[in-house]
């Protein structure tokens, strides 16, 4: 996880008054999508429209130059967490209103612990 952006990216990255190929000037608020890709590393796909449709491609690395991301060290969670088992159950009983009986093995692989308030069935 990037706890500080400018910390992590500021050595890879031009500075400012960066233009693509058009002449438009990017400015991070302008754009509702800005994708990153691994195929294209150096460019930046920024779209002014939610869905996508029409972008511009601006180069935001320096020359000869790839980011390299920090590793996740400290994870929240290195499993699933179980659920108890009356939760469960209740979650299994409202899914068989919506959910097929083929769909069901889903819930039968949650883990569960036991909730030791309540007294086993």
């Amino acid at each position: 996880m990037i706890l500080n952006y400018k910390e992590v990216l500021v050595p890879f990255f031009k500075k400012s008054n960066i233009k693509n190929s058009s002449g438009a000037k990017f400015t991070t608020s302008k754009y509702k999508v800005i994708e990153f890709s691994d195929e294209h590393k150096e460019t930046v796909t920024c779209s002014e429209s939610a869905n996508g449709v029409v972008t511009e491609d601006f180069i935001h690395l320096k020359k000869s130059c790839l980011p390299i991301f920090p590793e996740v060290q400290n994870k929240v969670y290195n499993a699933p967490l179980p659920l108890k088992k009356y939760k469960l159950l209740n979650v299994m009983e409202l899914a068989r209103q919506y959910v097929g009986d083929a769909e069901m093995w889903y819930y039968q692989l949650v883990p569960t612990c036991r909730d030791t308030r309540m007294p086993d069935i």
